[in-house]
């Protein structure tokens, strides 16, 4: 008799989890604490980010334009494995790297499967829908990094996917399971050296935050100009790369099955430019992991912001300088969203003037500055108590090439004039470049549903209520008439849905269109005269 049929059904699914964790960053005793799943009703939710969002509706805010530091490099080359030599080293990476993608995908499905099976009773009965949201929130933090960075947006969207679904996830967004102390210690003496303990005290008990990637402590600077100062110590998750190289070769491999299977979804799907958007969230993933890219974008949007007292981004320690696992920088205490929006319930000036102001943060990064924070959830904005906004977690910030930023800002001007058809030739002609060849009923057809698009967004004011509607309509008509899209003008959509999670937590009436009107057209303007 096999070993696993003398198991009990517990003790099968503990060493079921434990072998397949050998694929990801688990340690035993986190696969350990999954065995109940195998028992419990629960569902994995799907997580459809691109769904067209609720009404939306304020006042326009402005802020003044600063220049960018030209000292700081936008980004660092991500580390990819060099290429292997002959015909052996190629068969043994290939064999390595479908035996990972095995291992990985064994036990996503040994984690997903029993989730997606009881989910007809976990509806069927509000209790168990509850347990079944909470284990749902363990099984994606145990599947790791790329799975839970996909939570955390979807959890910012409660008008997307339901209020008790983002209530339940919104514990993702800076209170993920933490490493032990050890590996941070040992992060902290690689970068510091063996006498870290005399430059810097880091608070073991004082995990201010834990996420996808890495997790922040309070500390203090214990030698220098600033001694005393406290700070905020993040140091990386032990083992984070492996799992997001698998996570982001299943996703790849997937998307581009899904795009050569012969159905018309399918086929929408392979003009939406699905692997495209996979190859650009796995950069983005990446990005975060080296923290000295973190350290740059600091700077960058520091300088971009400087003299707005109203947005605030941390300052950093040169002193103690960022290595790839460990940044020091200064510690900024404020109020996470829920907790602003039940202070200020009863306060709607503050509230409005706090939805204003980060939509025209956000619109200033995206048209002016073209160089937007991309993980904008409401894990990583705090608020003073003067509505001030305090910007965290920069690993992600992104900046679109010229091509691609005149696009995106040229197709929403067209949509401010009500000129869907200009709009369309615009995209038409981008995705021409990359040698896309379009019959006149094609062309002629999207030409026609933007404008159609466009005149009814003029004609009826709740047509667009918010800026990611007209992404997501651009994209169901390029996928109507076999447009193939531009991979960086469906990733902003992303960044823009989940902007508008937040926005529309303080103010659900919110105008968001309205407010990056001022700033789309000075983009404009800005890029003819260049």
């Amino acid at each position: 008799m096999f070993p696993a049929a003398r198991m009990s059904r517990a003790g099968y699914a503990t060493s079921l989890l434990r072998a397949a964790a050998r694929a990801g960053p688990l340690s035993s005793r986190t696969a350990a604490r999954l065995a109940p799943l195998g028992r419990a009703p629960l569902a994995l939710p799907l997580l459809a980010l691109l769904a067209p969002a609720g009404k939306a509706g304020c006042q326009t805010a402005t802020i003044q334009s600063r220049p960018t530091n030209p000292n700081v490099a936008l980004t660092r080359q991500i580390s990819r494995p060099l290429p292997p030599k002959g015909f052996w080293g190629k068969v043994r990476r290939v064999l390595s790297q479908c035996l990972r993608i095995l291992l990985r995908a064994a036990f996503l499905s040994a984690v997903a499967a029993p989730l997606l099976l009881s989910y007809p009773l976990a509806r069927a009965d509000p209790k168990l829908e509850a347990r079944h949201l909470s284990l749902c929130v363990s099984a994606v933090e145990a599947c790791g990094a790329a799975v839970t960075k996909l939570s955390q947006w979807a959890g910012s969207r409660p008008d997307l996917f339901g209020q008790r679904f983002s209530d339940a996830f919104e514990r993702l967004q800076d209170d993920t399971r933490p490493h032990g102390f050890g590996h941070t210690e040992r992060q902290l003496e690689r970068a510091f050296g063996g006498g870290w303990r005399e430059r810097i005290y880091v608070d073991e008990g004082r995990v201010l935050g834990s996420g996808c990637i890495g997790q922040v402590y309070m500390g203090r600077v214990l030698a220098g100009d600033r001694k005393g100062t406290e700070v905020a110590v993040k140091v990386l998750h032990p083992n984070i790369e492996y799992a997001i190289d698998a996570d982001v070769d299943i996703l790849l491999a997937a998307s581009r099955l899904l795009e050569a299977l012969p159905f018309a979804f399918a086929e929408k799907l392979a003009y939406l430019n699905l692997s495209g958007m996979v190859e650009e969230f796995a950069d983005l993933l990446k990005m975060q992991l080296d923290l000295r890219q973190e350290s740059d974008n600091i700077e960058l949007f520091a300088g971009n912001f400087a003299g707005e007292k109203m947005v605030r981004f941390p300052g950093l320690f040169k002193e103690l300088e960022t290595s790839k696992d460990v940044l020091v920088m200064e510690y900024m205490d404020g109020m996470h969203l829920s907790e602003f929006t039940r202070r200020f319930k009863d306060d709607k000036a503050m509230l409005d003037r706090t939805c204003d102001l980060g939509v025209a943060t956000f619109c200033k990064m995206m048209f002016q500055d073209n160089f937007v924070h991309g993980d904008l959830h409401p894990g990583n904005i705090k608020f003073g108590e003067d509505g001030s906004l305090l910007v965290l977690d920069m690993g992600i910030a992104k900046r679109f090439s010229k091509a691609d930023h005149d696009l995106l800002v040229g197709v929403l001007k067209a949509f401010i004039r009500a000129e869907g058809e200009e709009g369309a030739e615009v995209l038409l002609a981008d995705s021409r470049l990359s040698g896309n060849v379009y019959t006149k009923e094609q062309s002629d057809g999207f030409r026609k549903a933007l404008g159609d698009m466009a005149r009814k967004a003029r004609d009826d004011q709740s047509f667009f209520d918010s800026i990611g509607n007209y992404v997501a309509q651009v994209c169901d008509a390029s996928a109507e008439y076999k447009v193939k899209m531009n991979q960086g003008f469906v990733s902003i959509a992303l960044a823009v849905r989940v902007m508008e999670g937040v926005a529309l937590s303080l103010n659900k009436e919110c105008e968001i269109w309205r407010i990056a009107n001022g700033y789309i057209v000075e983009s404009k303007i800005k890029s003819f005269f260049r």
